[in-house]
């Protein structure tokens, strides 16, 4: 070993590497002296090495040369996404446990066993799940789930320190399981006086769709459709897309929810134009949404600024019951007066469309200003029906972002931007604001379209070493 790996031991934890990325970088290690295999999954990108020493900080060495390589592909501009670095840590151990070195420390138990009288079987069997199977924790901990009701399932980690709790927390998000930290004297006296029960983990299944059975035929029902009265699919704002009025009619009068484009209502002649046609178009009770693009400065001062066009055409009565706000998220207090604006014009509807986690947990704090959560009737009393939605269309990976605020999965058709490794969708979030009343001034006719559209209604911890996720290939 050299002076830099003089560290290695005969495990290495590695995070942020699937099994088939470690099985190539494996394969990359020149002369092993024996077999690099894999002792332990602790989740699909989280497992523990077990080989020689010296076979391990190869393997190290490999994962480096791999991290610097995509480095200069992406600085280079030839390729995207994340660049391959796992954080690799070796074990405080002196064996390679779970691996099949350890093939002849089962037989040698197992002699000893006999010696003694012992029985062999059995023997075998405690042998070969210490020192040669491969343990698949993530997989036992998904048996367990599946065998009983996770919801009312609390797993207690008692110690040594708090492995237990780290292993399990990835595995069971958002399932309902309660985990209880019982490692430390003072964590086991704090439970033995709790007058509550402790907090659980928060259970997705609350979000999921449902199947209602009506006389018209099965509807699905979610959050956003309690909301809004509108099947979850959206037909989202797009330039140049939906700015003209056909295919937002279209979607429209199919009973979605549509956005008309606001990115192409370029002037004041364009924007009358197109919401003339768009009315001709509409069933009678259709209503549609505009998406709004906040950072282009000319657009929202004509659509919402000084000029105000929206506002002035929902005030004459155009069907127009909601706003989302794109290409940007304004500061709390900015967005905070901006739905009591748009409140004050009538528009029933108030959403914002963030772009990356920032913008998301900018999102979440502008909804519980709006309709603080803790109060729930504080969003009946202000908006005259309920609380603001967040509504979330992305990975599940991304949904633990859902602590803190009502948030729901529409199972609306979006475009995805599929990055060169690991194709992972973008993230599309849109807050569904306030349900507002219609403006009290609106015409009759389209005060009757609002009116209706109302009522419808494995156990091994580490120690640190690390490289800097996209697969080697």
């Amino acid at each position: 070993l050299t002076a830099q790996h003089a560290g290695a031991t005969p495990m290495l934890s590695v995070r942020g590497a699937t099994k088939r990325q470690i099985e190539v970088l494996a394969s990359r290690v020149p002369n092993p002296r024996g077999p690099i295999s894999i002792a332990v999954t602790n989740s699909s990108n989280n497992h523990v090495l077990s080989g020689y020493p010296e076979d391990l900080a190869a393997f190290e060495v490999e994962a480096g040369k791999e991290h610097k390589r995509q480095q200069t592909l992406r600085d280079e501009k030839i390729r995207g996404g994340a660049v391959f670095g796992p954080v690799l840590e070796y074990l405080e151990v002196t064996l390679p446990f779970h691996s099949p070195l350890m093939a002849d420390a089962v037989e040698q138990a197992v002699a000893w066993a006999h010696a003694c009288g012992f029985k062999e079987t059995r023997t075998r069997e405690l042998a070969a799940e210490v020192l040669l199977n491969h343990v698949d924790w993530a997989a036992r901990v998904k048996a367990m789930l599946e065998s009983c009701d996770p919801s009312k399932l609390w797993i207690v980690d008692f110690g040594p320190g708090n492995t237990l709790g780290k292993l399990i927390g990835n595995l069971i998000q958002g399932t309902g399981v309660g985990v209880v930290e019982a490692a430390t004297m003072a964590e086991r006296s704090a439970l033995s006086t709790m007058e509550d029960e402790p907090v659980r983990t928060q259970n997705w299944k609350t979000f999921a769709p449902k199947v209602l059975h009506t006389p018209a035929g099965d509807k699905i029902r979610t959050k956003f459709t309690d909301l809004t009265g509108k099947p979850p699919v959206l037909l989202p704002g797009m330039t140049p897309t939906t700015v003209d009025p056909e295919i937002v009619a279209a979607a429209a009068n199919a009973g979605y929810w549509a956005e008309i484009g606001g990115g192409g209502q370029v002037t004041a002649d364009v924007f009358d134009r197109h919401v003339a046609e768009l009315e001709n178009l509409l069933e009678e009770g259709r209503t549609v949404e505009f998406n709004a693009m906040f950072m282009d400065r000319y657009l929202w001062n004509l659509q919402f600024g000084p000029s105000g066009i929206v506002p002035k055409k929902r005030a004459s009565g155009t069907p127009i019951d909601g706003v989302i706000v794109s290409a940007g998220i304004p500061e709390l207090d900015e967005a905070k007066a901006l739905v009591a604006s748009l409140q004050a014009d009538g528009l029933p509807y108030v959403g914002f469309k963030p772009g990356t986690v920032a913008q998301i947990r900018q999102v979440v704090a502008i909804a519980k200003a709006v309709a603080p959560h803790d109060d729930p009737d504080a969003g009946r009393r202000r908006f005259g029906r309920r609380p603001p939605l967040l509504g979330v269309a992305g990975r599940p990976a991304d949904l633990h972002l859902r602590r803190g605020a009502r948030m729901q999965q529409p199972r609306a058709g979006r475009r995805r931007r599929h990055r060169y490794a690991g194709a992972r969708g973008r993230l599309h979030l849109r807050p569904v604001g306030a349900r507002l009343r219609p403006a009290r001034h609106a015409g009759r006719r389209r005060a009757h379209r609002h009116r209706r559209h109302d009522r419808q209604g494995g156990p091994h911890q580490p120690r640190s070493t690390a490289c800097s996720s996209a697969p080697p290939s």
